[in-house]
Parts: C-alpha cells; sequence; structure tokens
C-alpha cells in the first residue's frame, strides 16, 4: 500500500507549450518531499510526469488495480533513468487490457 502522506494530487500551470502539452492547468501526482510530478508506469507503459491526470481517467480505477508501488526519486533513477527525478508511481492492474 502507499503512504498516503507521501504523495498527492497537485495542480501545475504548464505556461509554455512543452512535451507536448499545450498552455494551460494540468492534473498530476506529487512526490510531496520535492514538489515535483512522479512519472507514472501503468502496466509496464510508460507516461511523463506531466501527463495529466485526465488522461489517464479509466486506466488508474481503484477496482481495476491489483497494487501500486512507489519508487523514491533514487530508487526510480535506477531503474527508469534521470528524468524521473521525482520518482516513479508503477501500477500493475488485475488483468491487462
Amino acid at each position: 500500500s502507499l503512504n498516503v502522506p507521501t504523495l498527492a494530487v497537485k495542480t501545475i500551470y504548464v505556461e509554455v507549450p512543452q512535451k507536448g502539452l499545450l498552455p494551460g492547468l494540468y492534473r498530476c501526482i506529487s512526490y510531496r518531499r520535492t514538489g515535483g510530478c512522479v512519472t507514472i508506469v501503468i502496466d509496464g507503459q510508460r507516461y511523463s510526469d506531466t501527463s495529466d491526470l485526465l488522461a489517464l481517467e479509466g486506466r488508474l480505477g481503484a477496482q481495476d488495480i491489483a497494487y501500486m508501488v512507489f519508487l523514491r526519486p533514487n530508487e526510480a533513477g535506477t531503474l527508469y533513468g534521470s528524468e524521473t527525478k521525482h520518482g516513479v508511481l508503477v501500477v500493475v492492474r488485475k488483468t491487462s487490457h
């Protein structure tokens, strides 16, 4: 299980287009210690740290999740590379579609 105080949903404002995002408000899962958005991996598919949670809607239904693991930045960097500087949330669904 996740330590709830470790992660939070954060709203970020993208002023200048980046990583395929248009300017505007986006929600992400944030690691409270660094304040940055974490990279999300669902069934092996990687989503950018700035992926809007709305884009992941329907893939994160609680009833479909077998387990979740949060990798802190130092652990995440070893497995997923230096661009995961705020950590990685790994989600494995009960059945992969």
